[in-house]
């Protein structure tokens, strides 16, 4: 019955239509983006006995027995793999010359079989974007690889099945859909009428200007301004729809490239600010930061991720070849293995996203915060089941990028690096935009050298007053007002990732090395060293570390992964604050890429001062640049040095740094709170915002900051001493 309607739709749809007549260089166009994408699909086909695999694999109607076609799960859903697995890997070999089965008739008909059983069929998931996205995405490429051995009923029957697929939505998800109508388009093309789905070269120049369109910096979902991207409301996505998004306009750039529909040299710029600014940022050695992953922390995802921002920036050389040199110098120093010296050196802040990635020439450091304003990671379709804090102050420590490789199944999730939390009981479930910091503080400020991060935790009954400092070794991380409104014990998370090799810790001015299988609590450390990083604890702390193994799966952490158990040495270094609900502190130093003696040395001869550490105030001075960071969570002021008192009436991040002919002030206020900041310094200076106050000896500054969309950006003045 199915079949008789859709073929008598064919027959009136040659009845109702009209010629169309393209214009020679329509015809041209498509042919040269059809010959490009076919290129591109069928590029590594599959092995000769892959193939003869599947062949003799497929059952007669075209199934194959290890599918579970009854599955209309919402995440890895099985039956996709008809598709994936087997129809478009024979395709691909039926389609590159270099195959033994290029143009073999009995792989066609096999794909033929194939693909009449799924287009006769109805198969559907319960998560809409498989049946709106995913399948008709991957029909497509089949279709378009199989252009031209593809019947008219074939052809119409996958149209039916893909009418969900039509231009709506926002951000990445209309980016696909945009994708789908383009390859119908050419589908239909050359087939010598229209039919009841309009003109194919109208449909493929509208769906090519959506492409274009979505290129572009927006406070809705994608490109933000900060080079971030958000995807499902104010929530960071950079390695899920922000890592898909770029893949998708690459792809699309250089197939549209010399033909009418090709992007504008605008577009094409913004592309690569995003490359560059945004996505090749957050990966290290190959290897994407875990705060970037977003829900899908999978086995070897980091490292898949980074790997395919990788494969990206190599194809966007053939499309901005112009600035083939920026991508190589991505490229040559962000790769797995790769001894030399890293690009993209400083400190960033995503403001958007309150995420601050800091990079020197052999390590990189990121923390991730959260506020009212700002979502934290989500959690859906079954996918990061335990994450509930990996926004809470989430800090990642990475050398060789190899530190936390696939060890989310064993991780104890109340110890995320970084974070301050209860460190027993049932972990809060979280969804679409993560369990919310209930407070709005939370922010950064950044001169693109030096960088400073603050969060005012407040969730579950738990608050804590978080900042961390980033200089040019490392980063300083101080917390003040720590407070739980139960009697379970809170621990501050110094690090906790593989264990590699002994670690070695100094005690009461001791020594000594510890290898797997310890456990120390609560014991007077100085300073801790482990796989080249250094843990310098600046005040009197009692810590505690743990080499034990670790048990866990891969079921934990997302509903289909392997119940297998797995075990693995983990390194843990965490202060305990106990149980009571007396204010807690702590202060500590990470130092990646150090030796023990240069270690020994920092300890000896402490490179950095804290000013101050409260709820008010948290600050830090860095003498051998002649640098001070602080966090003002309310108006208050601080001494920077014997000279030089600071005082701001309002909350506010700031960096300021001394030179010879004066002070380079950096500031910025967390998005949601008040924007007009007046700071005042001691001493007669001169800028345009400055105003002298005599009778005081100080200088008032009137820092008018962003608002809007640029809320959270960082503002440098120069203010120059008077005579």
């Amino acid at each position: 019955m199915k079949r008789s309607f859709l073929l008598a739709m064919i027959v009136i749809s040659g009845m109702l239509s009209k010629p169309v007549y393209a214009l020679p260089s329509d015809s041209l166009s498509i042919e040269m983006i059809l010959e490009r994408m076919q290129e591109t699909l069928s590029n590594d086909p599959p092995p000769a006995d892959e193939v003869k695999e599947l062949l003799r694999s497929m059952q007669p109607d075209g199934s194959w027995k290890d599918v579970d076609y009854e599955s209309t799960r919402i995440s890895e859903w099985p039956v996709l793999k008809q598709l994936t697995v087997y129809v478009l890997p024979m395709v691909k070999a039926y389609s590159n010359k270099s195959s033994s089965f290029y143009k073999s008739k009995k792989l066609a008909s096999a794909i033929h079989t194939s693909l009449d059983f799924w287009l006769t069929h109805n198969f559907t998931s319960q998560n809409w974007w498989y049946n709106d996205i995913g399948i008709p995405n991957t029909l497509t490429d089949i279709l378009v690889l199989f252009k031209a051995e593809i019947t008219p009923r074939e052809l119409l029957e996958a149209l039916n099945q893909m009418r969900g697929s039509y231009i709506n939505q926002t951000g990445q998800n209309k980016v696909w859909r945009a994708e789908i109508q383009l390859k119908i388009g050419l589908l239909e093309y050359g087939r010598g009428r229209t039919n009841i789905l309009g003109n194919p070269i109208q449909r493929i120049r509208e769906a090519a200007d959506i492409l274009k369109q979505e290129l572009v910096v927006t406070a809705e979902d994608g490109i933000q301004p900060d080079w971030s991207f958000h995807q499902h409301g104010v929530q960071q996505q950079f390695g899920n729809y922000g890592l898909s998004f770029a893949s998708t306009q690459v792809r699309w750039a250089r197939l549209l490239m010399g033909t009418p529909f090709q992007y504008p040299e605008g577009k094409i710029l913004l592309l690569r600010s995003y490359l560059c600014n945004g996505l090749a940022a957050v990966v290290w050695k190959g290897t994407m930061d875990i705060s970037a992953c977003g829900r899908q922390l999978f086995p070897n995802s980091p490292e898949n991720k980074g790997d395919a921002v990788i494969k990206i920036l190599k194809e966007v050389i053939g499309v901005d070849r112009g600035h083939a040199s920026v991508y190589q110098a991505i490229l040559e120093n962000n790769t797995p293995d790769d001894d030399q010296q890293a690009a993209l050196t400083g400190n960033t802040y995503f403001w958007r996203s309150d995420l601050m990635v800091n990079r020197t020439g052999d390590s990189y450091i990121s923390v991730r915060l959260h506020s009212n304003t700002i979502q934290g990671t989500e959690s859906i379709n079954g996918e990061n089941l335990l994450g509930v804090h990996l926004s809470d102050g989430a800090t990642y420590v990475y050398s060789t990028g190899k530190e936390y490789q696939n060890i989310f199944p064993v991780w104890d999730w109340h110890a995320v690096p970084g974070v301050t939390s209860y460190s027993q009981g049932k972990l809060q479930n979280t969804s679409w935009g993560g369990w919310p910091n209930e407070n709005d503080f939370a922010g950064g400020v950044s001169d693109s050298t030096f960088g400073a991060a603050a969060m005012l935790y407040e969730q579950h009954g738990l608050s804590a007053h978080k900042s961390w400092f980033f200089l040019p070794g490392g980063v300083v991380c101080l917390g003040a007002g720590i407070r739980g409104d139960s009697n379970t014990r809170i621990s501050t998370t110094v690090n906790q990732c593989l264990l590699q090799g002994e670690v070695n810790i100094k005690t009461g001015g001791q020594l000594k090395n510890v290898g797997p299988g310890v456990e120390m609590n609560n014991e007077p450390v100085d300073d801790v060293y482990h796989d080249s990083v250094g843990y310098l604890f600046l005040q009197k702390e009692q810590v505690s570390l743990s080499t034990m193994p670790q048990k866990g799966s891969w079921r934990k952490i997302y509903h289909q992964g392997s119940d297998s158990t797995i075990t693995k040495n983990i390194f843990k270094l965490y202060i305990d604050h106990g149980a009571d609900k007396r204010s807690e502190s702590y202060s500590y130093m990470i130092l990646p890429g150090i030796s023990r003696d240069s270690l020994a040395y920092f300890s000896k001869y402490l490179p950095v001062i804290i000013l101050r550490n409260d709820t008010l105030v948290q600050g830090i001075r860095y003498p051998s640049k002649d640098l001070t960071e602080m966090v003002f969570y309310h108006p208050s002021q601080i001494e920077m040095d014997k000279e030089t008192m600071i005082s701001v009436n309002g909350a506010c991040l700031l960096i300021v740094q001394k030179f010879r002919n004066g002070l380079k002030l950096t500031m910025s206020v967390p998005p949601a709170l008040q924007n007009k900041i007046v700071l005042h310094v001691s001493g007669h200076f001169n800028c345009p915002q400055c105003e002298y106050n005599k009778p005081r000896n100080q200088t008032d500054v009137d820092f008018n900051l962003p608002d809007g969309i640029y809320e959270g950006k960082s503002v440098s003045l120069s203010l120059r001493p008077v005579p």
